[in-house]
Parts: C-alpha cells; structure tokens; sequence
C-alpha cells in the first residue's frame, strides 16, 4: 500500500499543529483514512496531556485531606504527571515519524484509546 505525499503531510500537520491540524484534518479530509487516523491519534496525545494533570489535581485534592502524610503524597503523586507528558512526548515524536515513513501504527501508551473517539 503506498501512501500519497499529501496524505503524508496531512497526518505530519495533525501532529504538528495539535489540535488545529488534527481538526482541520478531521473536518475536510475526513475520507483519507491515513492522514484521519493520524488526526485521532494526536487528538488522544493532547487530551493525554490535559487530562494528566487534571486526574493528579483531584486526587492530590482528595489525598492533602490526610493530615501528616497528605501533602508530601500528594506532590509525590505528580511524578505520574510528569511520566505521562514524557509518554505524550515520545507518542508525539513517534507519530511525527510515522506519519512522514507511511506507517499506520498506534503510539505508544495512548494509541487504543482511539476507539472510543466517536470520530
């Protein structure tokens, strides 16, 4: 299966310019599978990156409630923060390079979380 240098740029633009890119993807090329597949999986890498320190925040909110232990846990728990932007970079990067080499292979750690884009 060859890929064409236009879906090639396309999926390279949805990582690229994150949301923008992925949406304009998502709106107006929507019947190229290569570059759309692309789209969907840098959408799940920025929701990865937003959503990280959302879930720390509320449960490091839950945790400061238990006196003596709470706060060093809780500032202890954002180590998991800083693992999932790393695994959101390498995703990043290896969806860059995937999209440039024709390849259609999930990213790493959040790639299976694109079935559940109703997209």
């Amino acid at each position: 299966m060859t890929i064409e240098n236009k879906s090639r740029i396309l999926a390279f633009l949805s990582y690229l310019l994150l949301v923008v890119g992925a949406v304009y993807v998502l709106l107006f090329h929507r019947k190229d599978e290569f570059a759309a597949f692309h789209a969907r999986q840098s959408l799940v890498l920025v929701a990865a990156a937003i959503l990280a320190p959302a879930v720390w925040y509320a449960i490091a909110w839950l945790v400061m409630w238990i006196p003596g232990v709470g706060g060093p846990l809780g500032l202890g728990l954002f180590s998991g923060v800083l693992a999932a932007y790393l695994a959101v970079i390498f995703g990043w990067l290896r969806g860059l390079v995937d999209s440039l080499a024709a390849q259609q292979r999930a990213v790493p750690f959040f790639g299976g979380w694109t079935r559940y884009l109703p997209l």
